[in-house]
C-alpha cells in the first residue's frame, strides 16, 4: 500500500542577500550552481531505495532561489526524482521564485515539465522599502511577471508576504497588501519575520504593532473572498496548496538538500546545514543526516494537534494510536497511554480557550483563533509542555 508523501527540494542559492534574511544561503556562482545540483541527484539516488511503497503526491521546490540552478537544472532534479521515486501523474509541482528571476523561457519550459505552481516571494511592494532593505529583483518586476504568467501559465500561482520587517510600518504593510491583491493571486502566504539570533541590537519585537499587521492583512484577504485553510495559508476556492494540506494531513515528509528535514516512516532526521559538508557526502546517508529520532506516540500526538488546531476543520483529541499489527495487551496499553495523552491535550485546549488562542466548535473540535494563530509557536510550545509530563 503506498503512502502519500511530499518532497521538498531546498536550494540555497542566492545573488544578493537581503537585509533581513537569516537564512541558509551560498552565492550563485557557476561552480557552486553545478555542484549544488550534482549533490541534488547523488541524494536522490542515495535515498530512492528507502523510500520504495511512497507516492509522491506533491513536490516543492524552495530556497533561496530555486531558478537560479537555471530552469534545466530545476528540470534535471525533477525528470531524475520521477525517474527514481513514484512521483504522481499529477503531482503538484510547485517553484519558489522572487520578482526578477523568472522569464518566458522559463515559463515554457515550465508547461513542458510539469511545473504546474509557482510562488513569488515579495518581501515588500513599496519601493524605498525595497531599496533599503536590498530585496532581490527589481521593484515592480511582478507585474511584468504575472502578465507573462497569464500569457504562458501556470494559473495555479500564489505571492508570499512578510510582515514585522525592520523599519515596516502599518502604512507601508497596507501599501503591499493592496498591490498585492491588486494581482489578484489565487493564494497568499502571510509570515511574520522572526527576528535573527545573530541580531544584538537589544531592541524587542513590539508584540501589538506586529500583531495589528497581520490583522489588516487577514482581513483584508477575509474581504477579497479567501479562506485561510491552514495557518497564515490563504486560498480562493479550490486553489489551496496540496503541499501544505497534504503535510498537515500527515503525510510523510522528504526534504532534499542542505539543511532539509524529513519526516519518514516514523523517523525524523535533518540534513547537515554546512553547505561545504553537504556537497561532500550528499550520496552517504550515514554522514549527511543527522539528528534521527524515533517519533514515539506522544510526539506523534502532539504533531497532530498542533498541525490539527491549524487548520481550517480543527483537532478533536482521543483517537488511539494502538496499530491493528499490535497484540492485545500492547494494543490495550496503547490505547490507556493514548487516552490519558487524549485527555492531557484536551485540558491544555480548553485552557487556550479561556486564554482566548483557541475556539471549540459544537463537534468537539479545537482551532486556533486569529489570536492564537498570531501566538501560534506559544501555542504549541503549550500543547508540548502538557504531554511531556505523561
Amino acid at each position: 500500500m503506498t503512502r502519500p508523501t511530499v518532497v521538498s527540494v531546498y536550494v540555497p542559492l542566492c545573488s544578493e542577500r537581503c537585509a533581513f534574511c537569516d537564512c541558509l544561503t551560498i552565492p550563485s556562482t557557476l561552480r557552486d550552481v553545478v555542484r549544488y545540483r550534482e549533490a541534488l541527484l547523488a541524494e536522490i539516488d542515495a535515498v530512492a531505495p528507502g523510500l520504495e511503497g511512497q507516492r509522491v503526491e506533491a513536490v516543492r521546490f524552495a530556497g533561496g532561489v530555486p531558478l537560479l540552478m537555471g530552469g534545466a537544472g530545476v528540470a534535471e532534479v525533477l525528470f531524475r526524482l520521477r525517474r527514481r521515486l513514484q512521483v504522481a501523474d499529477d503531482a503538484e509541482v510547485t517553484v519558489e521564485t522572487v520578482p526578477g528571476k523568472v522569464d518566458e523561457h522559463n515559463l515554457r519550459l515550465f508547461a513542458q515539465i510539469g511545473v504546474n505552481r509557482l510562488e513569488f516571494g515579495v518581501a515588500t511592494l513599496v519601493q524605498a522599502e525595497h531599496v533599503r532593505l536590498r530585496c532581490p529583483g527589481v521593484y515592480g518586476q511582478i507585474h511584468e511577471h504575472d502578465a507573462l504568467r497569464r500569457h504562458l501559465g501556470p494559473s495555479d500561482w500564489g505571492v508570499e508576504l512578510m510582515y514585522g520587517l525592520p523599519g515596516q510600518t502599518l502604512s507601508t504593510w497596507e501599501e503591499t497588501v493592496g498591490k498585492a491583491l491588486a494581482l489578484d493571486p489565487p493564494h497568499v502566504s502571510v509570515d511574520r519575520m522572526r527576528r535573527p539570533a545573530r541580531a544584538k541590537d537589544g531592541q524587542e519585537e513590539d508584540g501589538e504593532a506586529l500583531a495589528a499587521l497581520r490583522g489588516h492583512a487577514v482581513a483584508r484577504l477575509r474581504e477579497a473572498g479567501y479562506a485561510e485553510y491552514v495557518v497564515d495559508r490563504f486560498a480562493k476556492p479550490g486553489c489551496a496548496s496540496r503541499h501544505v494540506e497534504l503535510t498537515y494531513a500527515g503525510a510523510d515528509e522528504v526534504g532534499l538538500g542542505a539543511g532539509a528535514r524529513s519526516l519518514v516512516g516514523g523517523y525524523s532526521y535533518r540534513n547537515v546545514d554546512d553547505v561545504p559538508t553537504y556537497l561532500a557526502c550528499s550520496a552517504d546517508p550515514e554522514r549527511v543526516v543527522k539528528d534521527v529520532a524515533v517519533v514515539d506516540d506522544v510526539a506523534r500526538d502532539l504533531l497532530a494537534a498542533a498541525r490539527g488546531v491549524s487548520c481550517a476543520a480543527g483537532f478533536a483529541p482521543g483517537r488511539s494510536t494502538a496499530g491493528p499489527q499490535d497484540g492485545p495487551a500492547r494494543a490495550a496499553g496503547a490505547a490507556g497511554g493514548a487516552s490519558r495523552r487524549a485527555c492531557a491535550l484536551e485540558a491544555c485546549l480548553d485552557s487556550l480557550v479561556r486564554h482566548g488562542w483557541a475556539h471549540k466548535d459544537a463537534a468537539g473540535a479545537y482551532r486556533l483563533t486569529d489570536e492564537g494563530a498570531f501566538h501560534k509557536d506559544e501555542a504549541y510550545r503549550a500543547l508540548g509542555a502538557c504531554l511531556a509530563g505523561i
